[in-house]
C-alpha cells in the first residue's frame, strides 16, 4: 500500500521541479464567526446563512400565522481564504500576468458543502490594458462601490453579489494603479451563483446556456472632481423550454422561445477624510437570478400546441450606504434599501378556470415577484483593532405582498415586516 502512495508522489516530483511559481504571492482572507437573530421566518439561502425579505403571511386554520416565528441562527462558516499572484514574465507580450484564487465557506445549502469557489482569474496586463479570464463578480457589483454592511449578503437583493464565468477587457485611463477611472467590456454565461427559474419550477443555469450567446456587460466609470460615478448595461438570452406543455395525446410540439432581457446600473461614490457615501441604482428586466427579486411570465400560449412564449418583468432597485470614522476605531453607518415591481408592461396569458369560470393569474418564474416593493434600514456599528474588527447590525425590513394582475402588477399588497439584529466578529489576515 505504501509502496503505491510513493510511487505517485515520485511521478510528482518531475512536475513540482518544471512548475514556476508566480514572483510574488499574497495569502489573506478571514475567520468570522456570526451571531444573528429574526424576528420571523425570512426567504433565504444556504441554511439561512443568507437571508433576504421577510416570508409573507401564512395564516393557520385558527388565525395564526406560522411564518410569524422568531429563530437564531450561529454559524463560523462567514470565513474565507484567498491567494494573489504576479508574475512579470512577459508572456504573450504582456507586462504582467496576475492570477487570482478565492473560496469561502459558504456552501449552497440544505446539504452544506461549504467549500465554495468565488474567485478563480487570470489577468494579462499591458501598459494601461487589462485582459481577465475565469470567474469573478458579476460586472454590476462595480469595483469599489459595494456597502460596508455587518451583513454577510452586502446589500443583497438591492445590489448583486453573484459570481459568474467571465471573459473581458479593461482599459484604465489614468494607468492600472488607478482603477477608479475604466472603461470595462465584459463576455459572462451563468454557472451555480445565477440560476433561474422556469417551466416545471425547475431552477438551472442552463436557460441562459442554451441561449447560445453569451451575456454582454458595457462598464465605464471615472471621476468627476472627487466624486467616483458609473454607470454599466448588460443584455443577455434566456430560452426556458426545448418542448410546449404535454397535450391530452400525450405528444409535445418544439418550443424555441428565446428572448432578451437587459439590465443598466449607475452609481456614486463621494470619500472624505473620515467617512464615504454610496448610492447605486439599478433597472433590471428579467434578472432574478442576480437580484433574487423579478423574473419573467408566459406571454402568449397556443391553446393547439401549447407552445409559449414570455416576456421579462421590469423591476427597479436602490441603496444608500454611509459611514464615518470615530476616533480610528469606532465606525457607524447606515444602509437603506428599496426596490419596486413594475409588472411586464404587456397583457400576459392568464389560464382559463373552468371551476371558478375565472381566470388565474399570469403564470411567473422568479422570485419575489409578489412583492410590490421592499424596503430596508441597517444601521450599523464597526470596532477595528488592528487585524480584530467587530460588527453590530440592527436591520428592519419590510415587503409589501399582494396579488397579480394581467400584466404581473402587484395589486392590494399589504406589509410584511421583519426585525434581524446581527452581530459579527472578523479575524483579518
Amino acid at each position: 500500500m505504501y509502496c503505491k502512495q510513493f510511487f505517485f508522489i515520485a511521478l510528482l516530483f518531475p512536475v513540482w521541479g518544471s512548475a514556476k511559481l508566480p514572483e510574488s504571492i499574497q495569502w489573506y482572507g478571514f475567520v468570522s464567526p456570526e451571531y444573528s437573530y429574526d424576528s420571523r421566518k425570512m426567504v433565504e439561502a444556504r441554511d439561512y446563512h443568507y437571508t433576504l425579505y421577510p416570508k409573507d403571511v401564512d395564516i393557520t386554520m385558527d388565525g395564526k400565522d406560522a411564518n410569524d416565528v422568531p429563530r437564531t441562527s450561529f454559524t463560523p462558516f462567514n470565513s474565507r481564504i484567498g491567494m494573489k499572484g504576479k508574475d512579470s514574465s512577459g508572456v504573450f507580450g504582456s507586462d504582467y500576468i496576475a492570477t487570482l484564487v478565492e473560496a469561502d465557506f459558504r456552501g449552497w445549502g440544505d446539504t452544506s458543502t461549504l467549500l465554495r469557489l468565488r474567485k478563480a482569474l487570470i489577468t494579462f496586463g499591458k501598459e494601461n490594458n487589462a485582459y481577465f479570464f475565469g470567474q469573478t463578480y458579476h460586472p454590476f457589483a462595480a469595483p469599489t462601490t459595494f456597502p460596508n454592511t455587518v451583513s454577510y449578503g452586502k446589500g443583497d437583493p438591492y445590489d448583486s453579489a453573484v459570481f459568474v464565468p467571465q471573459l473581458g477587457w479593461n482599459y484604465f485611463f489614468r494607468g492600472q494603479e488607478r482603477e477608479e477611472s475604466q472603461i470595462t467590456i465584459t463576455l459572462w454565461s451563468a454557472t451555480m451563483g445565477a440560476r433561474a427559474s422556469g417551466p416545471g419550477n425547475v431552477v438551472s443555469s442552463s436557460y441562459m446556456r442554451e441561449g447560445v450567446w453569451p451575456g454582454v456587460n458595457f462598464r465605464m466609470q471615472g471621476l468627476v472632481r472627487e466624486l467616483l460615478v458609473g454607470a454599466s448595461f448588460d443584455m443577455r438570452p434566456l430560452r426556458p423550454a426545448h418542448k410546449g406543455e404535454i397535450l391530452s395525446s400525450g405528444d409535445q410540439y418544439y418550443e424555441h422561445a428565446t428572448f432578451n432581457t437587459f439590465a443598466a446600473v449607475a452609481y456614486a461614490e463621494a470619500r472624505f477624510n473620515k467617512g464615504y457615501l454610496k448610492i447605486h441604482g439599478a433597472l433590471s428586466n428579467g434578472y432574478s437570478d442576480l437580484y433574487a427579486y423579478g423574473g419573467y411570465a408566459v406571454k402568449t400560449f397556443d391553446e393547439k400546441t401549447r407552445v409559449r412564449t414570455y416576456a421579462p418583468l421590469r423591476t427597479m432597485l436602490g441603496w444608500f450606504d454611509s459611514e464615518v470614522e470615530i476616533s480610528g476605531v469606532v465606525k457607524p453607518g447606515i444602509f437603506i434599501g428599496v426596490a419596486k415591481n413594475y409588472g411586464a408592461g404587456c397583457r400576459l396569458y392568464q389560464p382559463y378556470n373552468g371551476t371558478t369560470q375565472t381566470y388565474d393569474a399570469p403564470i411567473v418564474y422568479g422570485a419575489g415577484y409578489l412583492i410590490d416593493r421592499m424596503f430596508r434600514i441597517a444601521p450599523r456599528v464597526w470596532i477595528e483593532r488592528k487585524n480584530i474588527k467587530f460588527g453590530v447590525e440592527a436591520e428592519w425590513n419590510c415587503a409589501w405582498y399582494g396579488t397579480l394582475d394581467s400584466e404581473a402588477r402587484v395589486i392590494c399588497p399589504h406589509s410584511v415586516d421583519s426585525i434581524r439584529l446581527l452581530v459579527a466578529l472578523f479575524y483579518n489576515f
